[in-house]
């Protein structure tokens, strides 16, 4: 007890501390006015910034740990200490985004800072800017932010291959959602991003910006240029101890550039190379849940051969899968779901088809493709009702601006809405109502011609016109489910194996939208014939149509600096760009179909 010393009060403890940090400063005999992290403001004390920095680094520390909440508190502190450090005033307006799970307050936080003071012309704000517009899928907006931090980098003579990558990545966003830009506008961007990320030694950054010029050629149809980078990307990985197997980020990224190159190779009709790619691939990678879309991409290829025999031998495989599958990868879940419904179908096991399909359903309840699927089976069982259920679901879902969270999906979602069109005038026809055959078949005509969907174009007019041609009461009905290859394409936007967190939107299964919800479809019962005279639910209206945007010069939206790529780039064309490629494979059409559309140069043979 004689030990006992009695506490010192909170002051006395800061004035000890406050004593102890200026005699350490002193004993290393550095000003901390010439920290590069601190103002040079007079009227900052040493003190003030040392205790700054001590308050950042509690910061940074506490928003690694997911203590936002912390985090805030340590940085407005640290601000508080240093109000000119741009680099705290990021990570604060991180933390408060974190703390509130709203990247807008990141925005908001920033926007209002540049605001109030020219000093915070930093480019980490404009970075951090860029980074938080593109999560927020407003391509113009990052653009914009991410053009001026590279513009500083390079005023100084600095180059940042992550903000060349990043930029590379809005530009994809922008694609998406404005279809106007051609491939000689974009190209300089994505070769200066794969330039940098060589000069910086990166092996990492080299390969995700050889991935997005990869993406970029797909888009265009330029399959052969595509196949160039992603062989690139390989040598890259198979190089680089950081990618080796069996290391999670080796065997994503692997399964990613395999998926990718087998698809590019079957639409440049190389299908036994393109099947060759795919079993290398599930031999050579771990059977995880990361790779399971390997074997849902074989399934899609024997669904696009028509190669049933080799569909029901992969039955087994496909169960196995996904069972094995963890109760929350609920987006694995649905595909296997949805597939082995699919599948099924294929194969005239309406039984199992519909509980597969029920599955899906639960797991995704918004899927507008997926509802085009379990309408065109209700069709093929003559349930009329039911199916003009299941269509006009797929026709909502697909309209539902929930759903438009990623620029890509819009237009996916544009070519789903014509199925779900064409699914319901073959309802009408069946159920003996010509004019509303008729006129849900103009509304397919119209969104497939939009999306440079020719193929399907022309068969709908050939639809529309023997329908015209005909009695009321013909009744002779098509079965037109989503093709498997516009789904094929829809999987090479789903990058998390190479690109991280940071360089990509958000899942889609992260949405709220998409968040299992039980729902439970109509009930397998074959009705007796439904009379002309059955009254149905209003026929909801065609999804309204995004006016085009008029794009700009890309170079208006950037501060130029004399000797960037961004000064010298070719100006911008109205030329309208390809959408995803969907192609054909109805099987009501006579003899071999290639699907050919705007800008590509090989079109994909079926």
């Amino acid at each position: 007890m004689g030990n006992f010393k009695k506490p010192k009060k909170r002051s006395e403890v800061h004035d000890a501390a406050e004593h102890s940090v200026v005699e350490m400063t002193k004993k290393k005999g550095t000003s901390l006015h010439q920290h590069p992290s601190f103002a040079t403001s007079d009227k900052f004390t040493e003190l003030d910034c040392l205790l700054g920095s001590s308050y950042a680094v509690c910061g940074r520390l506490a928003f690694k740990m997911g203590l936002y909440h912390l985090a805030v508190t340590n940085f407005a502190k640290s601000l508080e200490k240093t109000p000119h450090d741009a680099g705290i005033l990021v990570d604060f307006a991180r933390a408060l985004g974190g703390q509130s799970n709203q990247e807008k307050i990141v925005v908001s936080t920033l926007v209002d800072a540049l605001q109030r003071s020219n000093n915070y012309s930093d480019e980490r704000i404009w970075a951090q800017l860029a980074q938080s517009y593109f999560v927020l899928q407003k391509p113009e907006d990052a653009f914009q932010s991410v053009s001026r931090a590279i513009a500083a980098h390079e005023t100084r003579g600095t180059k940042d291959a992550d903000l060349w990558v990043l930029q590379s990545r809005i530009l994809l966003l922008w694609m998406d959602s404005d279809g106007k830009m051609s491939l000689e506008t974009l190209t300089p961007y994505f070769l200066g991003a794969v330039q940098i990320a060589m000069d910086s030694k990166d092996t990492k950054r080299e390969l995700q910006a050889r991935l997005s010029l990869a993406q970029l050629y797909h888009r265009f149809a330029c399959y052969t240029q595509s196949q160039t980078e992603v062989s690139q990307a390989f040598d890259l990985i198979r190089n680089c101890s950081s990618f080796e197997l069996p290391k999670p980020i080796g065997v994503l990224a692997r399964c990613y550039l395999y998926n990718f190159l087998c698809i590019i190779k079957f639409k440049l009709n190389q299908k036994a190379d393109a099947y060759s790619v795919l079993h290398e691939a599930m031999n050579i990678l771990p059977q995880v849940s990361g790779t399971a879309r390997l074997l849902a991409t074989l399934a899609q290829f024997y669904m696009i051969d028509g190669d049933l025999a080799n569909l029901k031998s992969l039955i087994p495989a496909m169960i196995l899968e996904k069972e094995c599958l963890a109760a929350n990868d609920t987006t694995r879940l649905y595909l296997f779901s949805w597939l082995l419904g699919r599948i099924f179908d294929m194969l005239d096991d309406t039984k199992q088809s519909y509980e597969y399909y029920q599955l899906a359903v639960n797991y995704k309840p918004q899927s507008a493709s997926l509802w085009i699927g379990i309408g065109s089976l209700y069709l093929r069982m003559g349930q009329f009702e039911d199916a003009h259920i299941a269509f006009s679901h797929a026709l909502n879902y697909s309209s539902k601006l929930e759903n438009f969270e990623h620029p890509f999906l819009l237009r996916f979602n544009r070519l789903f809405a014509a199925f779900a069109w064409v699914g319901l005038s073959q309802v009408f026809i069946g159920t003996f109502r010509k004019q509303n055959a008729l006129d849900a078949l103009r509304q397919a005509s119209v969104l497939f011609t939009s999306e440079g969907d020719l193929i399907h174009a022309r068969h709908i007019e050939r639809i529309f016109s023997d329908v015209l041609a005909s009695s009321n009461e013909h009744s002779a009905y098509i079965i037109m489910n989503v093709p498997p290859q516009i789904l094929l394409e829809l999987f090479l936007y789903y990058d998390a194996g190479v690109f991280s967190a940071d360089l990509r939107p958000p899942e889609v299964s992260k949405l709220t939208s998409c968040e299992p919800t039980l729902q439970t479809m109509p009930a397998m019962v074959r009705h007796a014939p439904i009379a002309a005279s059955l009254t149905y639910s209003p026929l909801p209206n065609a999804p309204n149509l995004v006016p085009p945007q008029v794009f700009q010069e890309l170079n208006q939206r950037c501060m130029n600096a004399p000797e960037t790529f961004l000064a010298y780039l070719p100006p911008s064309g109205l030329q309208k760009f390809a959408g995803p490629a969907p192609f054909n494979n109805i099987q009501n059409l006579q003899g071999s179909s290639v699907y050919n559309f705007k800008n590509e140069a090989k079109p994909f043979a079926i």
